[in-house]
């Protein structure tokens, strides 16, 4: 009985063995929780490369060859001789007194009628000038004509003057008559003058005084009086 005990055992545990080995093995637990790994995104995925197409190349065009002219077709240059320049000549003087481009017609010719009687007033007054030194110079002959006067030999006496003598001389009397009709002369053909000019001068000068009042802003000329 005892072996069939053993026997019985033996089997029972032989039987477990073989259960055991067929039940398939269990995973493993999974490690203890630890830090949380470092998670990476992932990579987007890559394009394809792709390459820009390239532009197609023109057609090469070559510039046109210039036009050849044939060597018989080309002009001579004529050999012609140099003309000789006409004569060089200073350009004429249209205006040779003084012209006022700023001022009126009318007033240009005022300043022209003041200017001739300035002038012919000038003259006039010049002469009397002159007449006054011929009228000295006769005042002195007729002095020598009346009283002792140098007897023109230019012989000094003792004393040291000129010789004079009283006899009367008809040249000195006929010197004194001609400065003194010259002097006279003068006086009237000056006087004359320096009357003519101050009227011709008045006369340009109402004309600009005329004119001023009409038309106030308008440029006078030089010396005008206003």
């Amino acid at each position: 009985m005892l072996r069939a005990v053993a026997v019985t055992l033996v089997l029972s545990l032989a039987t477990g063995a073989r259960a055991q080995s067929d039940v398939p093995a269990a995973a493993p637990p999974p490690p203890a929780a630890s830090a949380p790994a470092e998670q990476q995104p992932p990579e987007p995925p890559k394009p394809a490369e792709q390459k820009a197409p390239e532009p197609p190349k023109p057609a090469e065009q070559k510039a046109p060859e210039p036009a050849k002219l044939p060597s018989s077709g080309i002009p001579t240059v004529p050999d012609v001789p140099d003309e000789p320049l006409p004569d060089w000549h200073p350009p004429t003087v249209l205006h040779r007194g003084a012209q006022f481009l700023e001022v009126s017609p009318q007033v240009a010719s005022a300043q022209r009628i003041r200017q001739v009687g300035l002038w012919i007033s000038s003259i006039g007054w010049a002469q009397l000038l002159a007449a006054g030194i011929l009228y000295g110079w006769a005042v002195n002959l007729n002095d020598d004509v009346g009283h002792p006067h140098a007897d023109g030999s230019g012989m000094a006496n003792s004393s040291g003057q000129i010789t004079q003598t009283q006899v009367f001389d008809p040249r000195l009397e006929d010197e004194r008559n001609r400065v003194q009709n010259a002097s006279i002369g003068l006086i009237s053909i000056g006087t004359t003058m320096a009357v003519t000019g101050f009227v011709i001068y008045t006369i340009g000068q109402a004309r600009i005084t005329s004119w001023h009042k009409q038309h106030p802003k308008d440029p006078l000329p030089p010396l005008s009086g206003f």
